[in-house]
């Protein structure tokens, strides 16, 4: 072998572990992160060490205009538990904890059903807001009124004796058996039993084929609605800001009300990305998923519409 090939091979030998490095960084998955601070980090680990949280999952990005920006959507499905709802003739609104991680999601469709009570089992198929984590369900399955009869009716009358109740559906009345695996609630009082009721309560009854009450609960009893939907999709304007006890006052819909920031609250840009409560303005315009509490609101997601980059 020619000692200029030869010199040349051992060459490449010695420097060829040199090279790893300066391939694998060609070859290996970006890992990089955007900070909350908008700094990029090489691993979502590093910047935990560092103490900031991830904005988003790969490295920060600074567009010069909306134009090319949206907001993610992906399939997902899951199975939890109805925590609060409201529906009406053209919506409906669910918010389900999921069995698996516990995680809270808010649920809209554009169709609507009376079948929905405190605690059901609900299947959900559609399309999750990958930065609000808002669902637009396809389907909804409610695995607990699964072969049950359900009724919206007045109750009427109680028999003790015989164990049994009439209520009134528009002008039909119905008399439904009241047996040991029935299940009733009352207001406030869960579980109740027959003596718990009052004639005239507004109930949703669910029955078996054979008129078995299998769950009753009275939906409203004289000007007292028991099934109050406490969780609210708001749009407002930032007035004030205070840092201190962590609270927005907006305006929304022409009038100001106070929006609580707790350490669970998601709060997110425009697109994509998180936000920490510090880089809220005044005049902020803001898209905001929140629970009633009394006369204030306990914000669960709020997006900052006027921040997107």
């Amino acid at each position: 072998m020619p000692k200029k090939t030869l010199f040349i091979l051992i060459s490449l030998l010695l420097i060829s572990p040199a090279l790893v490095p300066v391939f694998s960084i060609f070859t290996a998955d970006e890992t990089r992160v955007c900070g909350i601070d908008n700094t990029n980090y090489p691993s979502t680990r590093e910047a935990e060490k560092s103490g900031i949280e991830v904005s988003y999952n790969f490295p920060c990005e600074f567009p010069k205009s909306e134009d090319s920006l949206f907001e993610r959507t992906e399939d997902f499905e899951f199975t939890g538990m109805l925590l609060d709802f409201f529906n009406d003739t053209d919506k409906t609104q669910l918010f389900i904890r999921d069995n698996f991680d516990k995680q809270e999601y808010l649920v809209l469709s554009t169709t609507s059903s009376n079948k929905y009570l405190p605690g059901d089992q609900i299947k959900i198929s559609g399309q999750i807001n990958k930065n609000t984590r808002v669902i637009m369900a396809s389907t909804i399955n409610n695995l607990s009124a699964k072969d049950l009869i359900v009724f919206d009716c007045f109750l009427k009358d109680i028999d003790k004796v015989n164990s049994t109740i009439d209520c009134r559906e528009s002008d039909t009345t119905h008399t439904f058996n009241f047996k040991d695996d029935a299940r009733l609630v009352a207001g406030l009082k869960n579980p109740a039993s027959l003596e718990d009721l009052q004639i005239n309560d507004e109930m949703r009854v669910r029955i078996d084929e054979f008129g078995n009450i299998k769950i009753g609960i009275t939906k409203k009893r004289g000007n007292t609605d028991f099934f109050v939907n406490n969780i609210n999709i708001l749009k407002g304007v930032i007035r004030e800001i205070n840092t201190s006890e962590n609270y927005l006052i907006l305006d929304s819909d022409d009038s100001l009300i106070k929006l609580n920031i707790n350490p669970d609250t998601l709060l997110v840009q425009k697109y994509f990305g998180k936000l920490s409560f510090s880089i809220l303005n005044i005049g902020d315009d803001l898209y905001i998923v929140a629970k009633k509490v009394n006369n204030d609101f306990s914000a669960i997601t709020i997006k900052n519409n006027s921040i997107w980059k």
